[in-house]
């Protein structure tokens, strides 16, 4: 059952479709309710083509933009944050075209600026808005330089695996690191298993998935499309990042080479 709607609500799914056709089914639910989608994840334009979406139901979609971004231009925020949604975009999207992103993210996670949205959305932006963001960065600078340096040591530790997938008829060639949990930097390190499965001559695509017990959790970061994989395996997420879980039969897939 859904929840009582005023009449003067609008619905936003931002950033996701939902689960279960969920945003189709509350379209319905809601007939005479706008319900506007703000997303940019590949693995969502694939699913909702060819679908009959009700009327009420509005696709802001783009690929080439952040979720962020995609919200900063439809609800037309303060032009003084813009370059800060665009830090945002560029880790989202993982272009990296200004030197600062990396730092401003980490500083970010630093000072802990994630929120419950049913609790204290509001009061954590107004955190943000308050604090020095040269100091976000400056924080985040130095946690960058440790995420590398425990980076470098857990590939060199544990070098990552040459891996064969094939999908249907298509053969995925790259690098499959399994450990315990997933660490600090995941992204980050996820990238740099891309970049040398692309440097050995495989698909530039780094793999790192760990057992969560009967279930094993896998993110998949690339330098190319590869959200075929965690759509194989009912996931999904961007062209060059995305994730899935699969089951520790599913594990034969994946042969060493």
């Amino acid at each position: 059952s859904f929840p009582t709607r005023r009449s003067s609500d609008l619905i936003y799914f931002v950033d996701v479709i939902g689960p279960d056709d969920s945003c189709i089914k509350i379209a319905d639910a809601y007939p005479n309710a706008p319900v506007i989608i703000l997303d940019h994840h590949i693995t969502s334009m694939k699913y909702l083509l060819g679908l009959v979406l009700p009327t009420n139901l509005e696709i802001k979609m783009n690929i080439e933009h952040s979720g962020a971004i995609l919200c900063y231009d439809y609800f037309k925020l303060n032009d003084d944050l813009r370059f800060y949604f665009e830090l945002v975009e560029d880790y989202d999207l993982w272009k990296f075209n200004n030197s600062q992103t990396r730092a401003f993210t980490e500083g970010i996670r630093y000072f802990n600026f994630t929120t419950d949205v049913k609790k204290d959305a509001v009061t954590t932006f107004d955190r943000f808005l308050n604090l020095e963001k040269s100091l976000i960065i400056e924080k985040g600078e130095k946690v960058v330089s440790e995420m590398f340096e425990k980076i470098n040591e857990i590939l060199t530790t544990t070098p990552p695996k040459n891996i064969s997938l094939t999908i249907g008829d298509k053969t995925f060639k790259c690098k499959l690191l399994m450990v315990d949990s997933f660490p600090n930097g995941l992204n980050e390190m996820g990238n740099k298993i891309a970049v040398m499965a692309r440097e050995e001559g495989l698909d530039p695509i780094g793999i790192i998935m760990y057992s969560s017990g009967e279930v094993y959790r896998a993110s998949v970061r690339s330098l190319t499309d590869s959200s075929m994989i965690s759509t194989f395996f009912g996931g999904g997420g961007h062209a060059c990042a995305s994730a899935f879980n699969c089951q520790k039969s599913d594990l034969e897939k994946f042969v060493e080479i």
